[in-house]
């Protein structure tokens, strides 16, 4: 019985402690370091009215699993301590007093609660930010000593020793009195931690196989394979010098992920598939454009795709991209967000973060990402693997995964937050980059400083990326199907990054910077010989299709708009002189004026319940506003040594010149200097612009077909 009270008294600590936790996340989440992204400043008011009232459900079994878990682990783990204590004072032949009993048993479990913060904090440091590094001072010191100093694996090893000790007596007790029952048990979690696949793939694979990895924010100039001069990418880097190609020019149409990801499986530009931000619903698809993956599902192909959050079922589903036999995406990101609450809870995270608690609790792993870590790699290559096996007992299959460590604010875990930043660093930007990049708040020593540390966070996420692609070469190796499977790995967009230019990083539908599209493209075990292994040649998104068709010995439909790099690949020709064109995405920051723009995401952006009154999982745009948006796009066209730069103003656009070759930066604008290239150029870009049926010229300027179109969505310092 005193058992049983000192449990209680366990399940009351560590529900009070889930309560102190939720109520500082509702208070602070989303606002970490100074981040000014809450959840009211994304979506409308009323949205988060409807938002409420389509959610509760999960909102409330979210938080009711979460406080019973707490009470749980505080009712086992109290009955574990009592057991230890009583049988701690027992063998030294006496009786503790009640008080003193309580007592010790509060100080185990809070040492398993300081145990699992400190594992949480050094793991994933930028959780926890707002409360320690953030404050400053004694806070900011102590987390700087332990991410510095302790290594979580360690951590986390006392953390189950304190809880084995802890338990031990409770647990010999079991043995001596039902030695089955406690052998089944123990037989149980090992099994369930330690299953992994079968060490080879049996059945009928022959090949060939495609896995095609697409790398969230990507920017090629931060690839080792690519020419940075810190190791960013040494898995990478051994793959091609094993039998592959880099392309070191490569380029995304669209600094956008549903846009980049659609022009890959449909080798179209965006204003072709319709699918031009997150924020167009699958009405706007284009069914009559063939997909990658349905083509190869009609050829025999057994077809999936596996993605962590950042891949999620407003964009992969069968309307949008039909043709895959299972889709093992995320939810819409609004459920995802709400069980993003989990990461917040340090306990729990650091108890479940495994193999077994993976599995129990599937439902909140799946959602991290956003505001949390961006899932947990483990539970994220642990679905990979299973698919993997899997799909190698079929005959060939075409596999498309997505990682997105490096997305803003460039929040990696353990070990790679301190890969590439300087240790002695102390400031705003120690674990994540602050959410404010349009704001250039600092300057001379101390904007050089901010912006080494926050390149050398997101260097070290592109080591994270590497390490995960590794990790899928492994499994293929592992499984008996890497000499059998072309590995295609490329950047849905790049990334802006502070340099000396501008303190500006991340991305927007108002920039432009060529950082923003300029992406890595890696071919692993083409089934041609490659003739070298670094390809300068200017290549594209749209070119990854027909790619992949060709060197899969299969037709390549006429009406594609891009060309196979077979040739490239094979070293018949040198360069095929492509022309790059690009535009820019939703602007999450209205541009500011001269330049053209429409109201904020919170004016233009809804969200809807059905008739059952459960959240539709997708967005909805103002439809008024389609026009306006898309004459805003700031487009570009990149041939030979030129850039042209195309920017819609309020009364018409701001074209520039650039030679990127010499101006890396585009910073001298040479339209002057050389009318003829610019005239050239921007004939070239127009006639691309023109295949939006939407648009037309009027007046020497791209325009909207219907004039009073632009009225109808003008911001109000427009108006």
């Amino acid at each position: 019985m005193r058992a049983i009270g000192a449990g209680s008294v366990g399940a009351t600590l560590y529900a009070s402690l889930y309560l102190a936790v939720a109520a500082q996340q509702f208070t602070r989440y989303a606002h970490p370091a100074g981040m000014d992204l809450t959840m009211a400043g994304i979506v409308p008011r009323d949205a988060i009215r409807i938002l409420v009232r389509a959610l509760w459900p999960v909102l409330l079994t979210t938080n009711a699993t979460l406080l019973a878990f707490y009470a749980a682990t505080g009712f086992i783990l109290g009955w574990f301590a009592a057991r230890f204590w009583a049988a701690v004072a027992g063998a030294q032949g006496r009786a503790l007093p009640r008080w003193l009993e309580l007592t010790l048993v509060a100080a185990s479990l809070l040492a398993v609660a300081a145990l699992a913060f400190a594992t949480v904090v050094v793991r994933y440091p930028f959780l926890y930010d707002h409360l320690l590094n953030a404050e400053g001072g004694l806070p900011r010191r102590v987390q700087a000593f332990l991410t510095r100093w302790a290594a979580p694996g360690a951590l986390e090893a006392s953390l189950w020793a304190l809880i084995g000790v802890l338990a031990l007596p409770t647990l010999v007790r079991l043995a001596l009195r039902r030695p089955v029952a406690g052998a089944v048990a123990l037989a149980g979690a090992l099994g369930l931690v330690g299953w992994h696949p079968s060490a080879r793939a049996i059945g009928l694979n022959e090949g060939p196989n495609v896995v095609l990895i697409f790398l969230e924010s990507a920017r090629s100039d931060f690839f080792s394979i690519n020419g940075h001069p810190e190791l960013t990418s040494p898995r990478l880097d051994r793959l091609v010098a094993k039998g592959g190609v880099t392309f070191t020019d490569a380029w995304a149409h669209a600094n956008s992920t549903v846009a980049s990801v659609v022009t890959v499986m449909t080798s179209a530009y965006a204003y072709r598939h319709g699918m031009r931000s997150m924020f167009h619903g699958d009405e706007f698809a284009r069914p009559a454009l063939r997909r990658l993956p349905a083509l190869l599902h009609d050829e025999g192909f057994a077809t999936r795709v596996v993605t962590d959050w950042d891949g999620d079922v407003t964009y992969l589903n069968e309307r949008v991209l039909p043709g895959f036999d299972r889709y093992d995406v995320a939810e819409f990101g609004m459920i995802s967000y709400v069980k993003q609450i989990y990461s917040q809870h340090f306990l729990f995270l650091a108890l479940t973060d495994n193999r077994l608690g993976h599995r129990a609790f599937s439902t909140f792993y799946r959602a991290g990402g956003g505001y949390a870590p961006a899932g947990s790699d483990l539970y994220y290559r642990a679905r990979i693997e299973q698919n993997l096996a899997e799909l190698g007992r079929t005959r060939r299959f075409f596999l498309t995964l997505f990682f997105a460590d490096p997305h803003f604010n460039y929040r990696c875990g353990y070990p790679y937050y301190g890969r590439f930043t300087d240790p002695d660093y102390e400031g705003p930007n120690k674990y994540q980059a602050m959410s404010n990049p349009t704001v250039d708040a600092v300057s001379g020593r101390e904007r050089e400083r901010e912006a080494r540390q926050i390149r050398g966070l997101y260097a070290g996420c592109v080591n994270e990326l590497d390490d995960n692609i590794g990790f899928v070469a492994d499994t293929l190796r592992r499984l008996g199907l890497d000499r059998r499977t072309l590995l295609v790995v490329t950047g849905d967009h790049g990334e802006r990054l502070p340099d000396r230019w501008s303190f500006r990083y991340g991305r927007n539908g108002a920039w432009l910077d060529p950082d923003q599209f300029h992406v890595p493209l890696v071919f692993i075990h083409p089934p041609v010989p490659v003739a070298q292994p670094v390809v300068a040649a200017t290549v594209r998104h749209i070119d990854i299709m027909p790619t992949i068709l060709e060197l899969l010995g299969l037709p390549v439909p006429p009406d594609l708009d891009g060309t196979s790099l077979v040739p490239l690949i094979r070293g018949a020709t040198a360069d095929l002189h492509l022309d790059v064109f690009g535009e820019t995405g939703f602007q999450w920051v209205p541009a500011k004026p001269p330049y053209l723009s429409y109201p904020p995401m919170t004016e233009v952006i809804s969200f809807r319940r059905d008739e059952g009154g459960a959240l539709l999982p997708r967005y909805f745009l103002d439809r008024s506003c389609l026009a306006r948006m898309n004459l805003a796009r700031h487009r570009f066209i990149r041939r030979g040594r030129y850039e042209l730069t195309y920017r819609p103003t309020v009364d018409g656009a701001e074209v520039a010149l650039y030679d990127w070759q010499t101006d890396p930066a585009l910073t001298r604008n040479l339209a002057a200097r050389r009318p003829e290239v610019a005239a050239e150029l921007t004939g070239r870009l127009f006639r691309w612009a023109l295949g939006d049926p939407e648009l037309t010229v009027r007046q020497g300027w791209l325009a909207a077909r219907d004039p009073d179109a632009l009225a109808r969505c003008a911001p109000p310092q427009s108006g």
